[in-house]
């Protein structure tokens, strides 16, 4: 069977609209994926800033504790029992801010100066020595996750 010219023509047009759909498609379909990416990825995000944020409160309990340990007088014995106590509380607050160093958090430095972008001032106190609006005291600690502000330091400044 032979081909005319005219139908060579319409065949070509047809296999080149066929290999344009083909190449469109497939374009399409690494969009997809890419997008797809991204998603999976901001999700991971909030999943781990969402972890974060439901486990400072932990840590903070943990050196509110820490701050208040008691300083009483006891036996030798009931001594060294507080002190393997407060040992062992310490080691499991290390080890939760470990898992929080893992996922990415990162503590925010209270010293010195203090910065709106990552301090929050929720008291102010004459500190002899101190700077007007130097920090004075760390309330709470403030975390950043990748860089991010997640949760700023809760501090007292100088005034």
């Amino acid at each position: 069977m032979k081909i005319n010219m005219a139908e060579e023509k319409t065949i070509e047009q047809q296999c080149e609209e066929y290999l344009t759909g083909w190449k469109r498609a497939l374009a399409d379909y690494d969009n997809l994926k890419k997008d797809l990416a991204k998603e999976k990825q901001s999700i991971r995000e909030s999943v781990r800033e969402s972890v974060a944020l439901q486990l400072l409160p932990v840590v903070d309990n943990f050196e509110t504790a820490a701050r208040h340990m008691p300083d009483v007088q006891l036996s030798d014995d009931d001594a060294k029992k507080l002190k393997n106590w407060s040992n062992g509380i310490g080691f499991v607050q290390t080890q939760l801010v470990t898992i929080l160093h893992d996922l990415g958090l990162e503590e925010i430095k209270a010293n010195g100066a203090f910065n709106p972008d990552e301090h929050d001032a929720v008291g102010e106190r004459h500190e002899e020595g101190k700077a007007e609006g130097e920090i004075v005291e760390v309330v709470y600690t403030g975390w950043k996750l990748d860089g991010k502000v997640i949760r700023p330091a809760k501090v007292i400044i100088s005034k």
